[in-house]
C-alpha cells in the first residue's frame, strides 16, 4: 500500500533509497532544514492531490571570467539558495 510518508520520501531524496545503509550520510551534504516535503490539506482527495517536494541548496557563483576582487574573498562570495521543486500527483492506494 502506498501512504504518504514525508519521512521515506526525505530519506530518497537524502540517499537514493527509502531506507539509508548503516552510517549513509546525506549527497551534496544535504540537512534536513534543505528538504521540505509536503501533501496540501485542502487538496487531498481531490484531483488535484499532490505530493510536493522542495529542496533548497546553497550555492556560490564562482566564475574564471569575474577575476580577482579586493573585496571579495572565499568567505564573503555571495551566495544565492538554488531551490528545486518537484510535484507529482499522489496515487490513491488500492
Amino acid at each position: 500500500m502506498n501512504i504518504f510518508d514525508p519521512t521515506s520520501i526525505t530519506n530518497l531524496v537524502f540517499y537514493g533509497a527509502t531506507t539509508p545503509a548503516q552510517a549513509q550520510t546525506p549527497s551534496f551534504g544535504l540537512t534536513a532544514s534543505n528538504v521540505t516535503v509536503s501533501r496540501p490539506t485542502a487538496s487531498i482527495g481531490q484531483p488535484e492531490d499532490r505530493v510536493i517536494i522542495t529542496v533548497t541548496y546553497p550555492v556560490s557563483l564562482v566564475s574564471a571570467f569575474l577575476g580577482r576582487s579586493a573585496t571579495w574573498s572565499a568567505p564573503s562570495v555571495p551566495t544565492w539558495n538554488l531551490q528545486i521543486r518537484v510535484s507529482t500527483p499522489y496515487e490513491v492506494p488500492s
